[in-house]
């Protein structure tokens, strides 16, 4: 394996590592439904799930390295998730359903990055230490106003915790909004609009121990790389047009951003020391498309 974490430097330079990924057991991740309908309009579901994701190439890049391996003595585990999840399913009429859930997700084994002073030389490793936790609610409804005019609405309120440094989880907004408003003026126009809601999210969380001046650790990390980022309201235009007589052809036409909002997302480890504020998102932006259909 050859990992130069993504930097354009000479072969000379290049890291060469030579090794596997040493987890090659059978892995069993239990999934399980019940599910009871009231009648052909109501459906109560309660599920629950697990899945697990194994540490990317940087890491085992690291897990290799012989640094890394005398500090540590282990090799990085898979992340681990399990979701319990409530699903109500309502369909009252063809034209108004609803659809509600609510769920818990504990997510453990997190690879955390590690640090600690050594003969003063500061040594780095992954550790899989990390443990964040959510609740959720998630509502979507689907109402048919008129027999061409529809609109889709969905929501999501959750709270995410970094159980293992007792903080809000990063990137993590607690609500989400979305709506659709779809119209159809006859055969050939078609015309939508959708807005979205994103609440305001937390920064990286760097897990660096901060040292007194002696060296020794003070029980406090550097924290959060930024402050907050806002949240931010969008909406997207869609037309498309439909050819009378040519049957096959359409126009379609897409506005992202209608109002070229600003939007900032919180920062990361690479990018935190010049977007202190944040990274800007797209602007307003145009797509078209020609299309035939065979």
């Amino acid at each position: 394996m050859e990992f130069d974490k993504g930097l354009q430097v000479p072969d000379s330079l290049k890291e060469h590592y030579k090794g596997y990924y040493p987890s090659q057991d059978i892995i069993t991740l239990p999934r399980a439904a019940v599910i009871y309908s009231f009648n052909n309009h109501n459906i109560l579901k309660l599920l629950y799930g697990q899945a697990q994701k194994r540490p990317g190439v940087s890491v085992i890049a690291d897990d290799v390295s012989d640094i890394a391996r005398a500090e540590k003595n282990t090799y990085s585990e898979a992340e681990f998730i399990e979701t319990y999840e409530i699903n109500y399913f309502s369909f009252i009429s063809r034209k108004f359903s609803f659809n509600l859930s609510l769920y818990l997700n504990n997510l453990k084994n997190l690879l955390v990055e590690r640090n600690e002073i050594v003969d003063d030389i500061l040594r780095a490793w992954w550790t899989n230490t990390g443990y964040m936790r959510t609740k959720g609610l998630e509502l979507s409804i689907k109402s048919i106003l008129l027999e061409d005019f529809v609109i889709n609405f969905s929501g999501t309120y959750q709270y995410s915790k970094d159980i293992s440094f007792n903080t809000n989880g990063s990137y993590s907004p607690e609500l989400l909004l979305n709506m659709k408003l779809h119209y159809n003026l006859n055969d050939q126009y078609i015309l939508s609009l959708i807005g979205y809601y994103t609440a305001s999210m937390k920064a990286y969380f760097d897990t660096k121990p901060i040292f007194d001046d002696n060296g020794n650790p003070t029980g406090k990390y550097i924290g959060r790389t930024s402050d907050d980022v806002p949240a931010y309201t969008t909406f997207d235009f869609n037309f498309r047009w439909q050819a009378e007589y040519l049957k096959n052809f359409y126009l379609n036409a897409n506005i992202t951003n209608l109002f070229d909002t600003q939007i900032l997302y919180p920062t990361f480890p690479r990018n935190n020391a010049w977007a202190d504020k944040g990274t800007l998102g797209y602007g307003r932006q145009f797509y078209f498309t020609l299309g035939y259909k065979f």
